[in-house]
This record gives structure tokens, sequence and C-alpha cells, in this order.
């Protein structure tokens, strides 16, 4: 308990090179990298990765939420007043609020471009469909289909 009102900070740089004040202006601006790793985990739920390890569709997955991060924060940038990421000068913004405000308005981005192009779902399933492979995908037996045709002309005939 008595260390819990202090801060005890590790480094192997010597006294001579970094003064304590300046090891600890130093740390603090690499909280701020935590920080900005804490924003993306939470608000743009990049902390659930939704497939199995080494997974190829996990790597296209997360490289696709980091580009909407990217753009994301990009944007809230551009929006900022006097920008939060600079770690030379004192912050006058803090990204919460404006990352979340921003993150809406990419997703109606991204609703309006799906809306958008409903002439081209053709061609988008077309990227989706399976690739040709030797041996044929598994279905239904014929027989299962027909006992099935045979229940449905039944149940609604």
């Amino acid at each position: 308990m008595f260390l819990a009102g202090w801060v005890m900070v590790f480094t192997t740089v010597p006294p001579e090179t970094l003064d304590d004040p300046t090891v600890l202006a130093l740390y603090r601006c690499r909280w701020q990298v935590e920080l900005a790793f804490k924003r993306l985990k939470t608000l743009l739920d990049l902390d659930a990765l939704r497939t199995k390890q080494n997974s190829r569709l996990g790597e296209v997955w997360i490289r696709g939420k980091l580009l909407y991060a990217l753009v994301v924060e990009r944007c809230a940038q551009r929006r900022g007043t006097g920008g939060f990421d600079a770690l030379d000068r004192p912050h006058r913004l803090t990204p919460w609020r404006l990352l979340a405000i921003v993150r809406q308005e990419v997703d109606r981005w991204i609703g309006d471009v799906q809306r958008g192009r409903a002439d081209r779902w053709d061609a988008c399933i077309d990227v989706l469909k399976e690739r040709p492979r030797r041996r044929r995908l598994q279905t239904l037996p014929a027989r299962v289909v027909e006992m099935m045709n045979v229940q449905e002309r039944q149940r609604c005939g």
C-alpha cells in the first residue's frame, strides 16, 4: 500500500543522458500511445476478432478494421480544433467524443455506398462465390431433395 501513491519508472538510460523529469515526460507520452490503442479497442471494436487463430480471414478482417480506424482517425483530425494527437504541445481536445461522432459519420458513408450501388450486387455475389474445386461441394442427395419437394407439395397442396 505504501507504493500505491508512487509512480515507478525504470529505465536503462543513464541519468547524465536524461534527467528524472524528462524520463517522466517521456513516460507520459508513452501513455498517450496506450490511450490511442484503448480508443481503437473501445470505439472501433478492434478487440473482438471473430475468426480462428492464424486465419487468412482473420488477417483480412483485422486489416479492414485498421483501414476503417485510419479513415475515422483522419476524419477526426480534420475536424478537430488544434488536434488531439500532437505530443509536443498541450492537448486542447480529447478525442473520445469526436471519434464517436466521426465513426457514426463514416458508418453512414459505408451504408450509403451499399445502398447506392444495388445494380452492382450481381458482381459482388460473383466475387463471393466458391472457387472451382477438384472435388464437388457437399450437397443433399437427390433422393432427399425429392422427399423434401414431395413434403412441400403436400403441405402447400
